[in-house]
């Protein structure tokens, strides 16, 4: 069950950190959230950082967590304490900024406009923009468990095998609209896909066989799609997704399935809930990670819960 908190503070002073380049980026959303933060005596100060790495920078700078390089702008210390970041984008805009509200503890809102925003589905229940607004307004947030892989934060989803390459077909292309245009995605991607010799172990089960697709969800959402229904966010646990039968032909039937939202976890594709997650031997293979595909240059990657969670705006 969700825990939902108010933040008390009157004072309203919002970062959004806004990426252009994104797949459904309006600026008209975006004026529409100041507008609101004005109209109830707030502040706001944006930011639009061209690259991913000016992302972390700036929101490392605007949360406190590092200087400004030429000292901190007049208007921006004239607007008070930041109260919280507010990520403009896709799941990879929001795990850029959210590095920063996470160690900084402060809040975090979206105002989706990427193409598949898992995040903001999975913790708002949609991905419309005015809906979001509506809700950050509110500033009630919930706190959501945050992992590392490797050295990479994630607060969604990570993944080896056939949701890499799933993204990698989205490249340029329309998702399907039913369920049927999904389950010809799902056999032409699992074509592509090589099984993967892993050994993987989450608690006290271990896996050493070849599988297509290892996946490991905080949230319900990934690639567009609720693979993990069963996903609690705030109970320091994640989902592990494995196939077990070496059958690519499952796949076309799974996502099928999932876009009807009625699949059930059994013999094929086995979901597992635990804390400690080891992924051995996966090497130059492609990880997803929130929205973003990354090449793995280490043989072992080990997945951890961490410590503390993240506050993220919600219903």
């Amino acid at each position: 069950m969700k825990r939902k908190r108010q933040q008390k503070q009157k004072h309203i002073h919002f970062c959004l950190f806004i990426n252009k380049h994104a797949t459904n980026y309006s600026g008209r959303f975006v004026k529409r959230l100041t507008d609101r933060i004005r109209n109830i005596g707030g502040y706001y100060t944006i930011f639009d950082p061209d690259t991913p790495g000016g992302m972390v920078v700036t929101s490392q700078q605007a949360s406190g967590l590092r200087q400004w390089q030429r000292g901190t702008p007049n208007n921006f210390t004239r607007r008070g304490q930041v109260t919280a970041l507010i990520a403009v984008g896709g799941d990879g805009t929001f795990n850029l900024v959210a590095r920063a509200a996470y160690k900084s503890v402060l809040p975090i809102g979206i105002l989706p406009m990427g193409r598949d925003n898992n995040i903001a589905k999975s913790i708002m229940g949609t991905d419309d923009p005015s809906e979001a607004i509506k809700i950050i307004m509110k500033r009630n947030y919930q706190k959501i468990d945050v992992a590392r892989v490797g050295k990479q934060l994630f607060f969604g989803s990570a993944g080896i095998g056939f949701i890499p390459a799933l993204m990698e077909h989205f490249q340029n292309r329309k998702l399907p609209r039913f369920s049927i245009g999904w389950g010809r995605m799902g056999s032409k991607v699992a074509e592509k896909v090589n099984a993967q010799k892993a050994i993987v172990k989450i608690d006290s089960f271990r896996f050493d066989i070849p599988v297509y697709m290892i996946n490991i969800n905080l949230l319900p959402f990934t690639a567009g799609l609720e693979i993990s229904p069963s996903s609690i966010a705030d109970d320091r646990k994640a989902e592990l997704i494995i196939d077990m039968n070496n059958n690519k032909k499952i796949f076309s039937s799974y996502l099928k399935h999932l876009k009807k939202g009625n699949y059930y976890y059994g013999s094929e594709i086995k979901l597992f809930r635990g804390q400690d997650i080891s992924l051995e031997s996966v090497w130059k293979s492609k990880l997803y990670l929130d929205g973003e595909l990354f090449d793995i240059t280490e043989e072992n990657l080990e997945v951890k819960l961490t410590d503390y969670p993240l506050k993220v705006y919600s219903l």
